[in-house]
């Protein structure tokens, strides 16, 4: 059930990002962009409860390998972003919304 939730989750964010396919979230590009789009996949995991350890799970299943510091750090960037941005706030809180099962 979570896999599906994170699966969702890619789908919602690569049409935020606008990108050709779920493929391009997972670019080895460092872009600020294709970046920012995986930090928001991790933290919108983490806060829906799928342990650091599933996120690095899932992720490695699309090819991706992160650290699990990397997903710590990918967390406390979007939670300031979003305690300072309210575009973030009400991007995650759509997501959110969107993902539901």
């Amino acid at each position: 059930m979570k896999k599906a939730i994170f699966d969702k989750y890619i789908t919602e964010i690569c049409k935020l990002y606008r990108f050709a396919d779920e493929s391009e979230i997972w670019s080895k590009s460092k872009r600020r962009d294709y970046a920012n789009a995986r930090y928001l996949l991790f933290f919108l995991a983490v806060r829906r409860g799928i342990n650091k350890r599933e996120v690095q799970r899932y992720a490695a299943e699309y090819g991706w390998l992160v650290a699990r510091s990397n997903v710590i750090h990918a967390v406390r960037t979007m939670q300031q972003l979003m305690d300072t941005d309210v575009d973030y706030s009400s991007i995650i809180r759509r997501i959110e919304t969107a993902t539901t099962i």
